[in-house]
This record gives structure tokens, C-alpha cells and sequence, in this order.
């Protein structure tokens, strides 16, 4: 083309770069934002707390562009991924105390829990174990309740369908 030199070109290309890069942001937080409702729909509620603290971003590392969904609360990963057996003892003082089955203040040294079976993603749950009367929690529950991967696992074959129309291939 007449008119166009090397300085043209290659304002034109990052033009056309920053285009690209701006509809895979967009499609980036469109996707950070849905995997992050659906979690919070698929989050069991006790307090609300956990459900609240469930976000999604979108940001650059290492010059590549990564989206994300998660949480900061940290109790939040065992009601995924569920525990081994292991014991509870004090953190301060000599004794454990907390309501029993009925209601009444019971004092322990040290308490061993049965630790929670990994829940599967095809099965969600989304309600705690029944209150009793007291308030308390009717046991624990005996099997995790997924809410990360129930969001991913609702949503995967779209985006990765999403990202492949715009001419992202992603592996794995």
C-alpha cells in the first residue's frame, strides 16, 4: 500500500493486539464472575459468611492474562475437599468445652474427629446438617459438600467453547 511504512504497521498490529487482548479480558472476567455465582449458589450456608467471601478476578502474571475464582476463608477448603481423622485439642487453657447432643456444656481434653469423606462434585449438598432445638448443629456432616468444583464442573465444556470461538486452545 502506498503510504504505509514500517512505523504504520506497527501501530496498526498493536492496535489490533490490544483489541484482541481486550475481548479475552472481557471474556475472562465474564467467565471469573459466572464460576464464582455458581459457587456461591452451590456453597452450603451456615452463617452466609462463606458464600460472601467467594469472589472472581482477573489479572496479569508473568505477562500472562489469568482468571480466577475462589475464597479467602480458610475453613472453606475442607467443606471441599473434606479431612483425614485427627484430634482437636485447646488452643488455650487445658479444656475443650462446647454444647452436647442435648444441649448441656461438656468439657473435653482433647476430642477425636472422624474426619469428612471427600463429597463428589455430581452430588452437591447445600444445606448444613439439621439444627437441633438448642441451636447447635445436629453432628457434623460425614461427607464434604464441593461448591469450587460443582461451579467448575457445571461450566467447563461452555468456556472452554467460549474461549475456543475467539481462538484460545486450552490443554488439560
Amino acid at each position: 500500500m502506498a503510504g504505509h511504512d514500517a512505523r504504520d504497521w506497527e501501530r496498526d498490529i498493536r492496535k489490533y493486539g490490544k483489541a484482541v487482548d481486550r475481548k479475552v479480558g472481557e471474556k475472562f472476567w465474564k467467565w471469573a464472575m459466572k464460576l464464582a455465582n455458581d459457587a456461591r449458589r452451590a456453597c452450603p450456608v451456615a452463617t452466609g459468611e462463606g458464600r460472601a467471601s467467594i469472589h472472581g478476578e482477573v489479572g496479569r502474571r508473568g505477562g500472562l492474562l489469568i482468571g480466577a475464582y475462589g475464597t479467602n476463608e480458610k475453613h472453606l477448603v475442607f467443606v471441599e475437599f473434606g479431612t483425614r481423622p485427627h484430634l482437636i485439642e485447646p488452643k488455650r487453657g487445658k479444656m475443650l468445652r462446647f454444647r452436647g447432643r442435648d444441649g448441656s456444656w461438656v468439657f473435653r481434653r482433647q476430642v477425636r474427629h472422624p474426619g469428612i469423606k471427600v463429597g463428589t462434585p455430581q452430588s452437591p449438598r447445600t444445606t448444613w446438617p439439621a439444627k437441633e432445638a438448642t441451636g447447635t448443629r445436629a453432628g457434623s456432616a460425614s461427607e464434604s459438600m464441593p461448591f469450587m468444583r460443582v461451579a467448575w464442573a457445571r461450566n467447563r465444556d461452555k468456556l472452554l467453547a467460549d474461549l475456543k470461538s475467539i481462538g484460545i486452545e486450552v490443554q488439560g
